[in-house]
């Protein structure tokens, strides 16, 4: 099975934009910080963080990831 493109839109509010996505997901205010963790732990589980990148981009980004780890 290939890849395959889609837009996913993740906001509260349903924009315009979120209207026309193939996948919008509406979350609850605070609950932005449980999606980026578990989205942080699947990249990591599956080894598809560029960690170079991000270490020289993102401050504090050991102490996130590793909150992030299993």
């Amino acid at each position: 099975m290939g890849w395959r493109r889609s837009l996913v839109v993740i906001d509260p509010r349903k924009t315009g934009i979120a209207a026309r996505a193939h996948r919008h997901l509406a979350l609850r205010p605070g609950t932005d910080v449980v999606l980026s963790a578990a989205v942080t732990r699947h990249l990591q589980g599956h080894e598809l963080l560029n960690r170079d990148f991000i270490s020289a981009h993102i401050i504090g980004i050991d102490a996130f990831l590793e909150a992030c780890s299993p």
